[in-house]
């Protein structure tokens, strides 16, 4: 239910490339987690530190299978293009309870991308290398529902396979996240949320630097489709002004959501 927030960026004057400011709040279990990555090798894009990658990777084409065991047991495979690569999953989650209004799943994750990331150069860290990198993630999650509440999380640990030989004293080739957050319907137009995030980077050594995030947010619904909201996130480390993870104390928003 906390969107996510977006990029804060501006060109430097006689340059061509844009320089990030701020990075999005998302849930760092499911960002990307490294330092000094690109997509790709022909447009130079990075790949931020927190971008959403791997199985949580929006708008590429792929396929998904599933299926349900004895209605407790849900399986799940599928594949799916990520930039120059492509990535094969397979999920398995277990009801282990459903009383009424009381419920509780958790599920396991592994997830391998072939190719979807290039490493840095080693001679200049801001281009892309000829070396494309694997990676493997995997993790738990667990969600649990009680009458007007809903607690649900994720741990998730990444790790990059194919490193050139002349980076690796330089980049960290590990990376966890953690994400926590809980949605409380106080009234059945107004509804408050809480969520928690950890990110432990990964990546090149001189660059990377973890964070943690408090975010607090109250949604009024008028209608089913419209919410008003606002939305707090703290910054519970410490002020990096030359770092986009961390180059905020507090990040405010107020706005309108409207589905259709």
């Amino acid at each position: 239910m906390i969107l996510d927030t977006e990029l804060e960026f501006e060109k430097e004057p006689g340059h061509d490339k844009s320089e990030v400011h701020r990075l999005p709040i998302v849930p760092y279990a499911f960002a990307s987690k490294f330092f000094g990555l690109f997509k790709d090798k022909d447009t130079h894009e990075p790949q931020l530190v927190t971008d959403q990658v791997m199985y949580n990777t929006t708008g590429a084409p792929g396929a998904d299978f599933h299926t349900m065991i004895n209605d407790v047991f849900l399986v799940q495979t599928g594949f799916l293009k990520e930039n120059e690569g492509f990535n094969t999953y397979g999920v398995l989650c277990y009801d282990l309870l459903d009383r009424k209004e009381l419920t509780f799943n958790i599920s396991a994750l592994v997830n391998w991308g072939f190719g979807v990331a290039r490493a840095p150069d080693p001679d200049d860290h801001e281009d892309p290398g000829n070396r494309r990198v694997d990676r493997l993630r995997y993790g738990i999650a667990a969600n649990v529902r009680w009458k007007a509440l809903d607690v649900y999380g994720a741990l998730i640990w990444d790790r990059i396979y194919g490193l050139p030989s002349a980076l690796r004293h330089e980049f960290d080739r590990t990376a966890m996240g953690l994400t926590v957050q809980a949605d409380y319907l106080v009234h059945e137009q107004v509804l408050l949320s809480g969520r928690f995030d950890q990110l432990w980077a990964g990546g090149l050594r001189d660059d990377k630097l973890d964070a943690s995030v408090l975010t607090a947010q109250v949604r009024y619904y008028p209608w089913q489709n419209i919410a008003f909201f606002a939305r707090n996130s703290v910054n519970l480390r410490s002020f990096e002004e030359g770092n986009p993870l961390r180059s905020y104390r507090n990040q405010f928003f107020v706005g309108i959501d409207w589905d259709f």
